[in-house]
């Protein structure tokens, strides 16, 4: 009786997962943190060129820290009670020359969620957004989402570009299916909260990011280099994009066992033909 090719990997090859690069300060969500808005600065991607670390390459899941400053009484027909969706894509994309943004390596787009912002209270109606007088007092709530490339057998580069992307209502990549209607999206915004350097990997231009904007002026060159691109931006320190990347790594053994598996085949068939 043959053996399938397939059986024999399954029951020999196992993985781990590996953080390769983390700039989210902790493992516990502070109720919000500091962000970066799109609508506001008129963006439709905007993301970081990171080291990896450790030896795992094959990419798993990405998490990204956002922060929502809509709220449920001024959107009372979008979503549930709890909160709405919004379609958000994370790109990324080999280091060109130069620190350019070169080909793409991988891209995933989700219909994430996104939960309300508490309902502020008049106690708190003052606050900056940044007090500790409650999660009411924070002008946003804090949530991770989670961009899943286990089945795209995505083999990740020792260096890269991210860029996370979507659509206000004004702002995005087209075609986009939100454009041009109001909706609380236009209060999303990614998380930059100020953690040093990164736990994880690296920055590879510490104290840049990218960013594509449409308006000159946000850029630290005042869109000398371009407008509307996604491509590196100045003076950011010491704020960073909030991102975890994980991977997986064959475990040890796992190619000497498979090898075997093979031999083993080659040796049934032999002995079917004698």
């Amino acid at each position: 009786m043959l053996v399938p090719i397939a059986s024999i990997a399954l029951s020999v090859t196992g993985a781990y997962g590996e953080v390769v690069y983390n700039s989210i300060p902790s493992a516990s969500l502070p109720p919000n943190v500091v962000s970066q808005a799109f609508e506001a600065t008129q963006t439709s991607e905007f993301g970081n060129a990171v080291n990896l670390d450790g030896g795992a390459r094959q990419l798993t899941t990405i998490d990204v820290v956002m922060s929502d400053w809509a709220k449920k009484s001024d959107w009372p027909s979008v979503g549930t009670s709890a909160g709405y969706f919004h379609i958000l894509t994370l790109n990324l994309y080999n280091v060109g020359p130069g620190g350019a943004v070169g080909s793409i390596v991988a891209s995933d787009t989700i219909n994430a969620f996104v939960p309300w912002r508490p309902e502020t209270t008049a106690a708190c109606a003052s606050n900056d957004g940044y007090g500790t007088g409650g999660a009411d007092c924070y002008h946003g709530i804090a949530s991770t989402v989670t961009f899943d490339f286990t089945s795209a057998n995505v083999v990740l580069p020792n260096s890269l570009i991210f860029g996370l992307a979507f659509g206000t209502t004004d702002y995005g990549y087209a075609p986009n299916p939100y454009l041009l209607q109001p909706g609380p999206y236009d209060s999303l915004n990614i998380g930059v909260e100020s953690g040093g350097s990164p736990t994880v990997g690296s920055d590879i231009y510490p104290g840049s990011v990218y960013w594509n904007t449409s308006t000159a002026a946000w850029y630290t060159d005042g869109g000398a280099s371009g407008v509307g691109v996604f491509r590196q931006d100045t003076n950011w320190s010491p704020y960073t994009p909030e991102v975890t990347i994980n991977a997986d790594a064959p475990e040890p053994g796992t190619f000497v066992l498979l090898g075997g598996g093979f031999a083993l085949m080659a040796a049934i068939r032999r002995r079917r033909a004698a």
